[in-house]
């Protein structure tokens, strides 16, 4: 080779990379030639996070990536800004359909997606049941059974082994309440006989002392309401009583029969969460008392309303937030706050979500979520963001969570389940159908407990 044609070869190789290794610089920090824009710009991507695992990921009906076997997540990289139709599908399960955009320099994320199958199998585990109880730990349920023409009867079903034991014979009574302790060693039954309330506690075990014959609360007089166990203390009970034309909050050893003491005075309502309880006063404050120590209580918030005698008062525990439920409007009270913001009105059921930053709202045939703090995830949410999810043209008869993304509900007797992420269309999925059923979702299991016909049934694993 001449000497000129190595010089020639030399500013030609110059030449290419003077040209070339900006083009590569560009490539690796994203840039792309977007030939229908006629432009170039920076690309965007999308994370996605199923359960379950190994679903197909396709973008504009492209398959595109399969999520990992042990995480269920896929990154795809290099999509020009723009809106594009995602699908995430497996065999034999609803897919999930969604219009996302994507930006510069940005992934566009969904890392909550639960796929559930489309034929949902069940197993009928007890019949001729009216109405059943869960246990907080969800390992044993209450089953109030009655066949045709014999009084009901209470037995209780292990839910891990499915055996199934008689607890309280059959008896004619009106069954009025009947609530499980936190611990789930033990049930507090409320029954009417001829006008009187007859309430007692009963072990599950026998080994404590109220399972060969139920510890009577009888001593505790007749005129109490709101009666709950305390979160605090095995063997003590919570209950409101009136004296002298005030209703009172009382504490109550019953396994020593003990005395009432007296918590609070001009009590409307109450609601025991953790190791405290929370209550309303009559002159509006809002106060809250640890049921461990000897502390004096605490004004949750000072007065923002008057009480009226003659409303229906319910309190929620939702994280660091109160709300309350007056007749038919929801209220939210905040620590310290001077401000009692109303949240929705009328409202028919509510359901905080584990955790207590987020709040399922059912008003009649609507679904509403309230969160209570600010979320940084996509979508990215204020602090009391109240969002429509959808409504319907019947009303919703059952409302749970599934998770703190998902909500389960029957609507007619169909039941659905439905995402939060109200980003371009409600992703809504058909679970079954049952006649008018009594709902519980296991979210650590993941199956859902169905009460229709008389049938007690428990579903496979749902995601």
């Amino acid at each position: 080779m001449t000497r000129r044609q190595r010089t020639l070869l030399f500013f030609l190789l110059l030449s290419l990379f003077f040209v070339l290794a900006p083009s590569f610089a560009l490539y690796s920090q994203g840039y792309r030639i977007d030939f229908k824009a006629m432009r170039i710009t920076q690309t965007g991507a999308f994370y996605f996070k199923v359960v379950p695992t190994r679903a197909d990921i396709l973008i504009d009906e492209n398959l595109v990536k399969r999520t990992d076997f042990l995480f269920g997540s896929a990154l795809t990289k290099n999509f020009f800004p723009g809106n594009y139709f995602v699908e995430i599908a497996k065999e034999g399960y609803h897919s999930w359909q969604k219009i996302l955009e994507v930006k510069e320099r940005q992934v566009e994320e969904a890392k909550y997606v639960l796929l559930f199958k489309k034929e949902t199998m069940f197993q009928q585990l007890a019949d001729a049941i009216v109405d059943f109880w869960i246990s907080p730990d969800q390992r044993y349920a209450l089953l109030l059974e009655q066949k045709d023409g014999l009084p009901w009867e209470l037995t209780l079903l292990n839910l891990q082994t499915l055996g199934k034991e008689p607890l309280v014979e059959q008896s004619k009574d009106e069954i009025l309440n009947v609530s499980w302790a936190q611990d789930s060693k033990h049930f507090l039954i409320e029954r009417e006989r001829t006008g009187l309330i007859i309430r007692e506690v009963h072990d599950i075990t026998s080994s404590q002392p109220c399972s060969k014959e139920p510890c009577s609360l009888e001593y505790l007089g007749q005129n109490i309401e709101n009666i709950q166990f305390s979160p605090a203390a095995s063997g003590q009970v919570l209950f409101t009583k009136f004296l002298n034309e005030t209703q009172v909050l009382f504490s109550a050893e019953y396994l020593k029969k003990e005395a009432a003491l007296p918590i609070a005075n001009n009590v409307l309502s109450f609601i025991t969460h953790g190791n405290s309880v929370t209550w309303l006063a009559n002159d509006g404050n809002l106060w809250q008392q640890d049921l461990t120590s000897k502390s004096e209580a605490q004004k949750f918030q000072a007065s923002l309303f008057v009480p009226k005698g003659e409303s229906s008062y319910v309190l929620f525990i939702a994280g660091d937030s109160i709300l309350l439920k007056e007749d038919a409007s929801l209220f939210l009270h905040e620590r310290g706050s001077s401000i009692r913001r109303e949240i929705l009105s009328p409202v028919s059921e509510i359901k905080v979500a584990s955790g207590g930053t987020r709040v399922a709202i059912k008003n009649q045939s609507e679904l509403w979520v309230l969160f209570l703090k600010e979320e940084t995830e996509q979508p990215q949410r204020q602090a009391s963001d109240l969002i429509l999810l959808t409504r319907f043209s019947m009303p919703i008869d059952e409302l749970l969570w599934v998770g703190s993304n998902y909500l389960l509900f029957s609507l007619g007797g169909n039941i659905r389940v439905s995402e939060i992420d109200n980003r371009d269309r409600l992703n809504i999925a058909d679970i079954a159908e049952f006649s008018s059923p009594k709902l519980y979702f296991d979210n650590e299991k993941g199956t859902l407990y169905v009460l229709s016909g008389g049938a007690f049934s428990v579903s496979e694993r749902l995601r």
